[in-house]
């Protein structure tokens, strides 16, 4: 008779029977466990122990911040740019990096929002007859064609959202070595969320408010095998924008990733 358990240790115990010539019996013996047993009569038992080793078993944090100081999600440790090839603290520049430990809990899901709270910066939404789209001023000077997504320029006006953001990396000062033409005053680069197959995770978050405000995001990793991993972000948002009725601000996106790791001879 054939028992399961969930949890077992122990030793194991390899029992040889000896019968009448040319035939064996084999049984494998747990403490408080018997897997299999043959009674049998007129048995003389020899005893084999193999000595198994310890299995220990660690509780892992899922580390979905990768580019923060182990121990301070706060304090960004490397950029998600593979140009800066040194750590932040030793790259020549003005640098300012929220992390997404940062994003996560300032309760801001917009760029514009995340960037109106830096020093610096001022939103120029509106003036000068431009209303649709953000508007960024770094230190004076226009940056609405200084916004980069993982390194590429993104131009254009429009409202950009946060949901599949991983790191938000904000430079000050002319800085055309990394971000091309233009980049007088500075510029802005979203580094977006990475695929991984060191973990698997689900994770649902969802908001409601005032102006009918409502807000649900999906983030899913999940492992292949050791080089592949798949990730999706999904985002469905809507809201009335308040004192302009009936001006509504609405917003679904998916966003799909597959991601394999580089092998090198």
């Amino acid at each position: 008779m054939d028992k399961k358990t969930a949890n077992c240790s122990g030793k194991l115990t390899l029992r040889t029977t000896r019968l009448a010539p040319g035939a064996t019996a084999l049984s494998i013996g747990l403490p408080a466990l018997l897997l299999g047993s043959l009674p049998l009569a007129n048995m003389a038992m020899a005893d084999d122990t193999i000595m198994l080793d310890t299995m220990q078993v660690e509780e892992r944090t899922v580390d979905t911040n990768p580019y923060a100081e182990p121990g301070a999600p706060y304090k960004a440790k490397v950029s998600g740019d593979s140009r800066h090839v040194k750590d932040i603290a030793e790259t020549p520049q003005t640098m300012t990096v929220l992390t997404q430990t940062q994003i996560q809990e300032s309760g801001r899901s917009d760029l514009k929002d995340i960037l109106d709270a830096q020093p610096g910066i001022t939103l120029g939404t509106g003036e000068n007859g431009n209303a649709f789209g953000d508007r960024y001023v770094i230190r004076g000077h226009e940056a609405r064609s200084d916004v980069f997504v993982d390194g590429l320029r993104d131009p254009g006006m429009t409202t950009r959202e946060s949901f599949a953001v991983e790191q938000v990396e904000i430079t000050k000062g002319p800085s055309s070595t990394f971000a091309g033409r233009g980049s007088t005053g500075g510029a802005v680069n979203s580094i977006t969320k990475q695929a991984s197959s060191e973990y698997d995770f689900n994770k649902v978050e969802a908001g409601l408010g005032t102006d009918n405000y409502r807000r649900i995001t999906l983030d899913t990793n999940q492992s292949i095998n050791d080089d592949l991993a798949v990730r999706a972000n999904i985002l469905h948002g809507y809201e009335e924008i308040p004192d302009r009725a009936p001006n509504v601000k609405s917003v679904t996106a998916l966003r799909y990733l597959a991601r394999t790791k580089r092998r090198t001879n």
